[in-house]
């Protein structure tokens, strides 16, 4: 019966004992690929991650100087609170 974990890890590496020298380093090449890639993507998600972050902060504070340029607040007071430079102010 193979649904047994013990007899199907017995037969894995008896499996495994059989191949050759070749199939064994290509087996791991293939491991190492695949750990890579793994790696590779959670980088890429946590890139994306950040990068949407940034994105909807770098909003927020534009909406803040917007609403602030509305109000009539002076510009170097908008600068500091938003931390936009007084060009990126004076475009809105």
């Amino acid at each position: 019966n193979l649904n047994n974990k013990g007899i199907k890890k017995a037969v894995e590496l008896i499996e495994y004992d059989r191949l050759s020298p070749e199939q064994l380093h290509q087996m791991k090449v293939d491991a190492q690929r695949r750990v890579v890639r793994k790696l590779d993507e959670e980088k890429a998600r946590k890139e994306g991650v950040e990068e949407g972050l940034e994105k909807g902060a770098e909003k927020e504070r534009i909406k803040m100087a917007k609403t602030m340029k509305k109000e009539g607040e002076p510009i170097d007071k908008i600068s500091k609170y938003t931390g936009l430079s007084k060009e990126e102010i004076e475009k809105l």
